[in-house]
């Protein structure tokens, strides 16, 4: 099953992210400076929403919050992740990913299963992709990876 339409994010800060959907938001009423993000993704994912969510509620995340001194989570990097993740995930069924704060202010998105791992990350040090299936490792720029990466992904979900 292909993904019919294009995500729709949104947050507070009006930015438009390249894929053309139109970005506003509403704030957090208890913590005025955390925009909170919202996706229309018409036949995307059932888990779609969920990813938001908890993307927002590690948007929480202060400063220091691995104890190591990392800043804060930037909103820009679960945009830009958002943005990208169309172009991977090209099936409906693929099963969730596990969402992890990385300490450069971004997000991480991981799919495993068996020795197959998918992994996108964006933050203030890189974004790019990781994939380590039967036919070895790759990792680096989603731009020179982005194949591999979605025909990976499109074999977790049939697997699934």
């Amino acid at each position: 099953m292909s993904l019919l339409e294009e995500p729709r994010a949104s947050t507070t800060s009006a930015v438009e992210p390249a894929w053309g959907s139109t970005a506003s938001a509403s704030r957090a009423p208890y913590i005025a400076q955390v925009p909170q993000i919202r996706v229309e993704w018409g036949g995307g994912p059932a888990w779609i929403d969920e990813l938001v969510d908890q993307l927002n509620q590690l948007l929480l995340l202060r400063a220091d919050w691995d104890t190591y001194g990392a800043p804060p989570l930037d909103v820009r990097h679960a945009l830009r992740l958002l943005e990208l993740l169309p172009r991977l995930v090209q099936d409906a069924t693929l099963p969730a990913p596990v969402v992890v704060p990385t300490a450069r202010a971004g997000f991480q998105l991981e799919w495993e299963q068996d020795a197959t791992v998918v992994e996108l990350r964006v933050d203030d040090e890189v974004t790019a992709v990781h994939v380590e299936d039967a036919q070895g490792e790759d990792e680096g720029p989603v731009a020179l990876h982005l194949g591999r990466a979605r025909a990976t992904l499109r074999d977790l979900a049939r697997a699934a």
